[in-house]
């Protein structure tokens, strides 16, 4: 039951002006008052000593939505965010893709994520189709949707799922975007697949089938190509844009001189291309989309997230078993990649390779992990921070706790998760949601419908100067 006040005593709060000693006031879901010990008071007291206490984790790449029908996205929604939630997540988004217009759908897709959600959910809308590009004013005005991914490659069957849209459907894409005003943005997967396609080949008549084989299938000029394109398209359009899954020096060289320039370019990465490289012994679970890369590239990615040139870190949460598709040991080619149910982890992962290994400071991974997200997509400072006025979303880490990652840790309704058996440095203890407790020492304490669908407002032709996250 939501209180209509609640004081968290003694926390170390981590906020955009810096780590403040005390506590911090909670009235009708939102943050009233930041205070030093002391100062603020209410009947309804939670005390937090010796813990952080962070914005909530906003996972901006998940695939919660895989088929376009809501229904999908409200059964997975019920069977996934208890996982994020354990996880310190309160918010996240979700790509929700349809072969029809999405008009015919959206309205009931809002009322999915109503009351079906422990976390507040926000949507990437897949383009595939000429009416995809048609709507895409009336879903920003109408929807909130802000948000529009592209898949460039062959509309063939060398596109999986047959998503592969061409240069010129991409390009009308980012002039209609960029027409439509902050803080509306393209999302692209580089990938080439042309050159994926003839490399898989090579590969497979030498009879080359391992992990070491996947990766060469998909070589660091595969991403660097397709990243160099989309940030032109985005020069000449003056259209925002937003690359996931960064995993390669020369990907992060190419964004940081765009972000030079003060183009609004964001790069994403992800916690296993921070965790592992493609030397690492990980058959077949090392089957990832793009693949793993050098001990150098994991290394520039590092850098990059420090130095602001990559601003976020997504999942790529899919809903799904693993184990029944495993690739056979002697076939990579087969089968399918790693299972991607990893929202929960973002935060104990980046905690432990990140925090405890001294590769990033707590307030960098906030901005990371939680403010920029929210910058990126249109919901700062309403969520991704924690400042007066702001929405009541936050996680409260125990720095000193050690857990052994494994599903039943995050209650993750799957087989496998990629960091099994990592032994994590600092754990979330509690999540809010709103000012609601949703999760507390590893139990989920609410039900399905906490959280809420997160509706972006369009600015008109305002655009945003340089890049709008660090």
């Amino acid at each position: 039951m939501e209180n209509p006040e609640l004081l968290i005593k003694n926390g170390k709060i981590v906020t955009p002006l810096g780590i403040v000693d005390g506590d911090m006031l909670l009235e009708d879901g939102r943050i009233a008052a930041i205070s030093k010990t002391g100062i603020l008071h209410s009947d309804h007291v939670l005390d937090v000593t010796g813990k952080y206490v962070l914005p909530g984790v906003i996972d901006p790449h998940t695939e919660l939505g895989p088929d376009g029908l809501p229904s999908t996205l409200a059964k997975n929604l019920r069977s996934e965010t208890p996982s994020m939630v354990l996880g310190g997540v309160t918010s996240f988004f979700t790509h929700f893709r349809g072969q029809r217009p999405y008009g015919e759908v959206l309205h009931e897709t809002v009322d999915a994520v109503e009351g079906n959600s422990l976390c507040n959910v926000g949507l990437h809308v897949v383009m595939k189709m000429d009416e995809h590009l048609d709507e895409m004013e009336m879903m920003a005005r109408n929807y909130g949707v802000t948000d529009f991914k592209f898949y460039p490659g062959p509309r063939s069957e060398l596109f999986p799922g047959g998503w592969g849209v061409d240069d010129g459907f991409v390009f009308r894409g980012f002039a209609k975007i960029s027409s439509l005003g902050h803080p509306c943005i393209a999302l692209a997967h580089c990938e080439n697949w042309v050159l994926i396609a003839a490399l898989k080949a090579v590969l497979k008549a030498q009879g080359q089938n391992g992990q070491l084989a996947w990766c060469e299938s998909r070589p660091n000029i595969s991403e660097e190509e397709t990243v160099v394109r989309m940030v032109l398209f985005a020069k000449r359009t003056g259209c925002p844009l937003y690359i996931p899954h960064i995993t390669t020096a020369e990907a992060v060289k190419a964004i940081e001189a765009a972000r030079k320039e003060g183009y609004d370019i964001i790069g994403e990465t992800m916690p296993h291309f921070l965790t592992f490289n493609k030397y690492d012994k990980l058959d077949p679970v090392g089957k990832h989309f793009p693949p793993l890369r050098s001990p150098e590239d994991v290394a520039d990615v590092w850098r990059a997230l420090n130095t602001g040139t990559l601003s976020t870190i997504g999942s790529d949460h899919l809903p799904d078993q693993w184990r029944a598709n495993i690739p056979p040991p002697d076939d990579i080619w087969k089968g399918r990649g790693a299972n991607y149910a990893g929202a929960g982890t973002i935060l104990p992962v980046m905690l432990t390779e990140g925090l405890a290994k001294g590769r990033i400071s707590i307030e960098r991974l906030v901005e990371v992990c939680c403010t920029n997200p929210a910058k990126a997509f249109g919901a700062f400072p309403r969520k991704g921070a924690l400042l007066p006025g702001s929405d009541a979303d936050m996680v409260i880490v125990d720095l000193h706790r050690e857990v052994v990652m494994r599903p039943e840790a995050l209650n993750i309704p799957t087989d496998y998760i990629r960091f099994e058996g990592m032994r994590c440095m600092g754990w979330p203890v509690m999540t809010m949601v709103g000012g609601q407790m949703v999760m507390e020492e590893g139990n989920i304490v609410e039900g399905p419908g906490v959280g809420a669908y997160l509706s972006r407002s369009v600015n008109g032709s305002s655009k945003h100067e340089g890049p709008r996250c660090s």
